[in-house]
């Protein structure tokens, strides 16, 4: 009886072949401390010396952030209508805001390049804080963003009354970060900050979970496999091209005596096209074959590829930019995919850093008089609303989803300021833009589009 019930689920049974796949059921931070600075430093190896890891980094990057994801100021009146003169004002001072110098307290980056960084280091550390510090430094705005490694993290868990300190991060009782302990000098000495004056960037996959874990960790082994086995190739087959031909004598002392020798006593052998070579007697020429290139070596690859694009929740195709096997449908299937992919990545940035940093940037601006609005403090929610547009992606085949998109619009089924935040443009812009271009149209007596208008004289030939 007690044997049958071990086999109530198969993937439970402890006999052959699972008899050494035993893992331990631990809470995240017991799980993950000890592995977590030894993760991220691997990691880091990859991003730097491994060519797959870095495709996989820029790609995601390259899709999420790209060239930034920018506000769109959403101020409503008490009505319900746009207040274009505040938003005006708000985008008109965020666009001087986040320039390099201006915005980054390093006075490197841009916002839009903290962006790119925020995510890089989400991907590959497991995680980035960021701090949103007041610095007197003659800005227009004093507001800077301070972006802060792991690494600063101390290692301190104990517990500290009510409260639990997991890895430098000070929780309450219900796994509400209270505070984080920073280390501010080589001796080890710690700094409290409290957590409302951190944002703390990580993929969170389990309640309770403190600290992020590099995203690289379940792949990094499959992608340093890769680059050791296509490594062992490339040397296998330099090391073949340096055997052409073996001279094989019947006499005692050989024949490498007689050679002629160069200026370092080396005998002189060499194989040029076409050349014809008498052997002494008893000799004969043996011509290596050593089996490089690997024909299977591509096969390999791409099956290696492939598990490590699935893994990081990509499609073979996006990670490799190999696109010569796949039909128009499973490349748009694969694209689709990829898609909700990085629009999860998106909406967390968002969410996360983007809005945060937005709010605050609002509240400078007007505690500092550069935009005058009334009764912010009662409305906060009112005067920091913004949606954002992210950067969008070519269509796969222009005429098809062109013509599709024009259907979903005429019968109501989307909107116009969706179908271009998808291509990563404001509507609004481009309204404007189009309006301005059709009155100089018009002024110059073009027409696009159609045939010029004719006026109908109401009498027949």
């Amino acid at each position: 009886m007690a044997y049958d019930a071990l086999r109530n689920w198969d993937a439970g049974d402890p006999h052959r072949p699972n008899s050494e796949w035993m893992p331990l059921n631990r809470t995240p931070e017991e799980t993950d401390s000890a592995y977590r600075d030894r993760v991220r430093a691997r990691a880091r190896d990859l991003e730097r010396n491994n060519e797959v890891a870095n495709a996989a980094i820029k790609t995601i990057v390259r899709n999420t952030v790209g060239t930034g994801i920018k506000p769109q100021a959403q101020v409503h009146n008490p009505d319900g209508s746009l207040n274009d003169d505040i938003n005006s004002q708000l985008e008109t001072l965020w666009k001087r805001w986040v320039k390099p110098g201006i915005c980054d307290l390093e006075g490197h980056s841009s916002f839009y390049d903290l962006q790119q960084m925020v995510l890089r280091r989400r991907l590959v550390d497991g995680e980035i804080l960021a701090m949103l510090p007041i610095v007197r430094d003659g800005a227009f705005i004093p507001l800077k963003v301070q972006l802060w490694e792991p690494d600063y993290l101390s290692d301190l868990s104990y517990a500290s009354g009510s409260n639990a300190i997991n890895g430098g991060v000070e929780i309450d009782q219900y796994g509400r970060p209270v505070a984080y302990y920073f280390t501010v000098d080589l001796a080890g000495k710690t700094k409290r900050v409290p957590a409302n004056q951190v944002i703390h960037l990580f993929q969170k996959t389990r309640p309770r979970q403190t600290r992020g874990m590099s995203e690289f960790a379940a792949t990094m082994n499959a992608i340093k496999d890769l680059g050791e086995y296509m490594e062992a190739e490339l040397v296998a087959a330099r090391i073949a091209a340096c055997f052409a031909g073996f001279i094989k004598t019947d006499y005692a002392g050989g024949r490498i005596g007689r050679l002629e020798r160069d200026s370092d006593n080396k005998p002189i052998e060499s194989i040029e096209p076409g050349m014809m070579e008498y052997l002494m007697p008893g000799e004969d020429v043996t011509f290596a074959s050593p089996g490089r290139p690997n024909t299977d070596a591509a096969q390999f690859s791409t099956a290696q590829t492939r598990r490590i694009a699935a893994g990081l929740g990509l499609s073979f195709e996006t990670l490799s930019r190999d696109y010569s096997q796949g039909s128009y449908s499973s490349a748009r299937q694969g694209h689709l995919e990829d898609r909700k992919e990085f629009q999860a990545l998106q909406q967390y940035l968002v969410t996360h850093f983007c809005q945060p940093v937005w709010e605050e940037f609002v509240r400078m601006c007007v505690y500092r008089g550069l935009v005058k609005v009334a009764n912010f403090d009662s409305d906060v929610d009112r005067f920091t609303a913004a949606s954002w547009i992210a950067p969008g992606w070519s269509w796969i085949d222009p005429r098809k989803e062109v013509e599709a998109t024009r259907i979903e619009l005429e019968n109501g089924m989307t909107t116009l300021s969706k179908v271009c935040a998808m291509k990563g443009d404001d509507w609004q812009e481009i309204m404007e833009q189009r309006a301005r271009e059709k009155e100089q149209a018009e002024k110059l007596g073009l027409v696009f589009g159609g045939a010029p208008a004719t006026t109908d004289t109401g009498g027949d030939e």
